[in-house]
């Protein structure tokens, strides 16, 4: 097959990005153009490969090309906040250790009620940190299981391209079902009856809205004592000063013609 025949079929595609740098710099007309071109034969749901130009070689008037494949699925980058994983709770094993914790907990009266409280919350926190996973994941995927596993593991030992097509299309859907079902989930949940606090916090967190406005460190009485810092001198001149004013106005009481 030619390469004209390669590149006009259906599953070639140009790698073009116009953000990046030209390819080739002419010394003699210093003009830039792209003589250099990629194509690259995508089948199925294999990512897209991507193509950077990178600097000019020493003695060189054209850019190099590097030309990467990235992975099936993107990881999520996950912030620096650690939260209580409830979807791999194990609550038999909580609800237990609840129920004998609780036999030992003080009886409340109107003496001790401050102190049965938080007896009662730290039986609740102690059962949490050993049946309830907590941490930070700094990248993950989402709705990512143990079958999404295998199909990756299966897509990466593929030994055709029909094989690895395959398994990346199976992966995939399986990834956008699970998802669409989260998704379902979550919006069912919602309920505007009694309170609508988790609605706001899902609207909050699809816009990228804080749920509250992060106050401003520096007060305004801050700013006002660093504008007038700002007006003195630290070493002024007086004599200077004595003088300067004494001629503007010896001049504004000079007789005028």
């Amino acid at each position: 097959m030619s390469l004209a025949e390669w590149s006009s079929s259906a599953d070639a595609v140009l790698l073009f990005d116009p953000k990046e740098p030209h390819s080739f710099i002419s010394g003699r007309w210093n003009t830039e153009t792209n003589p250099d071109l990629a194509f690259a034969k995508v089948t199925g749901n294999e990512p897209l490969p991507v193509r950077r130009i990178l600097d000019r070689f020493p003695r060189s008037q054209h850019r190099p090309s590097l030309i990467t494949i990235p992975s099936l699925v993107q990881p999520t980058e996950g912030k620096p906040v650690r939260r209580w994983n409830f979807r791999k709770a194990n609550w038999p094993d909580y609800g237990r250790a609840i129920n004998t914790a609780a036999e030992f907990l003080p009886v409340p009266s109107a003496c001790n009620i401050n102190e049965a409280y938080e007896a009662y919350c730290q039986v609740l926190l102690d059962a949490a940190k050993k049946h309830v996973p907590r941490g930070v994941r700094k990248n993950y995927v989402p709705c990512w299981d143990v079958e999404c596993e295998e199909l990756l593991h299966a897509h990466n030992e593929a030994k055709s391209n029909s094989e690895r097509a395959a398994a990346a299309t199976e992966l995939m859907t399986r990834l956008n079902t699970k998802r669409r079902e989260r998704w379902t989930e979550t919006v069912e949940s919602i309920d505007f009856t009694h309170s609508s606090r988790r609605a706001w916090q899902t609207i909050n967190k699809l816009t990228g809205k804080a749920s509250k406005p992060t106050p401003c460190p520096i007060t305004a009485d801050a700013i006002a004592a660093q504008l007038i810092s700002n007006g003195r001198f630290p070493n002024a001149d007086k004599g200077f000063t004595r003088k300067t004013t004494s001629e503007v106005n010896d001049l504004r009481r000079a007789p005028r013609c």
